[in-house]
This record gives C-alpha cells, sequence and structure tokens, in this order.
C-alpha cells in the first residue's frame, strides 16, 4: 500500500529515533490516510504529534470528524449491500 499522507525524511536524518514520522496534508488528506488504514484492517491508530497538545486539538476538530464521517459511510455501505 502506498501512504498517501506518510511523511518520513526525519526518519533518515535522526537514523528512526524518537517519534519520526507523520501524516501530512489537509485534513482530508490524513482522514483518507487514516481510513486506508482501517480499510486494511487496523482497529488502533496510535497518532501523536510533535507538538502533542496542539497537534491533539486540531485532530480532534479537523481529522476526526472526517474518519467518523468515512467510517459511517463504511457502514451504511455494508449494511446497504448485505440487504
Amino acid at each position: 500500500m502506498h501512504d498517501r499522507a506518510l511523511w518520513y525524511p526525519t526518519v533518515t536524518a535522526t537514523n528512526a529515533s524518537g517519534a519520526t514520522t507523520a501524516l501530512v496534508g489537509s485534513p482530508r488528506t490524513i482522514a483518507d490516510s487514516i481510513l486506508d488504514y482501517i480499510d486494511l484492517g487496523a482497529d488502533l491508530i496510535s497518532i501523536r504529534g510533535y507538538d502533542n497538545y496542539n497537534d491533539a486539538v486540531d485532530y480532534g476538530r479537523h481529522v476526526l470528524p472526517l474518519v467518523r464521517e468515512g467510517i459511517r459511510e463504511r457502514e451504511d455501505a455494508k449494511r446497504k449491500a448485505a440487504a
């Protein structure tokens, strides 16, 4: 799978120490990336920002509503397909 939002130049720069990858892009791009992982079977995704508090606030305001919407759409599609 190609992750549409994974950014990892810091992996090389830090020799993979600490929090070295990031999902970058618009809230929609990041939400779609998270939904891709869910579609692949992930049921736990750990999100941590470089600025923990402000990044958590931004995720809660801008990304998580889109992820929830995407999950609802997928669940609705499954229900319709099963009917």
